[in-house]
């Protein structure tokens, strides 16, 4: 029975360390960030955004597609702003991943507080 609670809190654990990275091929064989990621912008608007990622071997983030299909998003100078900050997301390199690694991620805006 301990060993079931142990398994159950690991996964649970594993899967909110990669709650935002939401689906593709890089979350399925396990490919972890080279550091870590806040997927959370104070913006003027409140919504979520998805981007698909493409990641070379050296683990850069070469390409991101706005999935508007997905996205709760208003704002297009947010949107250009949240695309940037996805192209700067690093992950751990390896010459055994594929040339171009995909995955779905998922950022969260909040409204910037008044100061």
């Amino acid at each position: 029975m301990k060993q079931l609670f142990l398994y159950l809190g690991l996964t649970f654990c594993t899967a909110q360390l990669n709650a935002q990275i939401v689906s593709g091929d890089l979350l399925i064989e396990g490919r972890k960030l080279a550091s870590p990621v806040q997927f959370e912008l104070e913006e003027s608007v409140e919504g979520a955004i998805y981007f698909e990622l493409a990641v070379n071997r050296t683990g850069k983030v070469t390409g991101a597609r706005y999935l508007s299909e997905k996205s709760i998003l208003i704002s297009t100078p947010a949107q250009m702003r949240a695309k940037n900050y996805v192209m700067g997301i690093k992950f751990e390199p390896g010459t055994y991943y594929p040339e171009f690694h995909h995955c779905v991620v998922k950022l969260n805006l909040k409204l910037k507080k008044a100061e």
